[in-house]
């Protein structure tokens, strides 16, 4: 039943962070714990994986960092830091990247130790390491549709700065074609009727491609 409800609050919309917030209060709430905190993966430069606190209920007067490095996790899973009755590691739905971490404290009740729960435990884990993967994928496609979208604009933009009508001018032909190289480049041309007898002939290149 607890495992049913948790399901229920993975929502498209929750988004990473509210995620593994939903699975920190749900142990605490099953295993009558009182203090639970969660880490979150980062990405950062070069590969690095760094995790940074999205979670944190109790634990006074205890100094939790606020991000912590790869290796920093790996001890805490075989020796979690102090006042931490237990620890969950978070795996992607592929079981090879650790999307988060969770540590809690001892329950409430002498009689009941979630910890020794351990298909409990990894249902959840695995659970939520689906709707991480989930939520990783679905704020990727929601960035791609929003860089498409802003290239589209940009054609949009390029284009109208192109001439629509050649100059026509009695003795001259002129017969213009712009190709871009991606959806967006730099390349712009222009021809100017100066008189009836003279026209200029623009023709610029930006350096660089995309929108900027």
């Amino acid at each position: 039943g607890s495992l049913f409800e948790f399901g229920r609050t993975l929502t498209r919309d929750l988004g990473p962070e509210g995620i593994l917030k939903s699975g920190v209060r749900t142990i605490m709430g099953k295993g009558l714990i009182t203090e639970g905190f969660g880490y979150l993966v980062t990405k950062m430069e070069h590969g690095e994986h760094r995790y940074h606190l999205t979670s944190r209920s109790g634990f006074r007067n205890f100094d939790l960092s606020q991000e912590i490095s790869f290796e920093m996790l790996e001890t805490w899973l075989f020796s979690p830091p102090e006042r931490t009755h237990f620890t969950l590691p978070i795996f992607d739905s592929e079981q090879q990247e650790i999307l988060g971490f969770l540590g809690f404290g001892k329950s409430l009740s002498p009689e009941t130790d979630i910890a020794s729960e351990q298909n409990y435990l990894e249902s959840l884990s695995l659970l939520t390491g689906i709707a991480l993967t989930n939520a990783r994928l679905f704020e990727e496609q929601r960035k791609r549709e929003r860089y498409e979208a802003e290239l589209r604009l940009a054609r949009e933009i390029q284009q109208s700065l192109l001439p629509q009508l050649l100059p026509d001018i009695k003795g001259l032909s002129f017969t213009a074609f712009s190709k871009q190289s991606e959806l967006v480049g730099g390349d712009y041309y222009d021809v100017i009727k100066l008189n009836d007898n003279e026209a200029l002939i623009a023709i610029a290149d930006v350096v660089g491609k995309g929108i900027s």
